[in-house]
């Protein structure tokens, strides 16, 4: 589902509730600033997952997306890795674009949290 560029500035649990088969979402470029923790939950099939190009300060937690490959964060106002602990329950996660953000120094400890990633 391509929802790039446009407006949406929250997302809540009940907007993609029944989104089951879901396997791409691009949020990117619209005006993001709260999602509510549990929202992408029911997209149990999601593979990627674009949120770059908003205006997101964390990622909510936990994030249970069993499948979710490849996530996109670039542009965004994220200043630590620790706002994306709840990403540990994504087991196959490979891929994290963080670029374009506010972060100013990586711990180690923040980095145990994704030993797949590659990219």
């Amino acid at each position: 589902m391509n929802l790039f560029d446009n407006k949406i500035n929250r997302l809540n649990i009940s907007d993609l509730q029944y989104l089951k088969m879901l396997t791409h979402l691009d949020l990117g470029g619209n005006e993001l600033q709260y999602i509510e923790a549990g929202s992408f939950n029911q997209c149990s099939s999601l593979l990627r997952l674009i949120l770059s190009g908003n205006k997101l300060q964390s990622f909510p937690h936990p994030i249970r997306l069993p499948f979710l490959n490849e996530l996109w964060l670039s542009g965004n106002q994220i200043s630590s890795l620790r706002s994306l602990g709840g990403l540990s329950f994504c087991p196959i996660m490979e891929r994290i674009e963080l670029a374009e953000n506010r972060i100013k120094k990586v711990h180690v400890e923040d980095l145990r949290a994704f030993p797949r990633v590659k990219h």
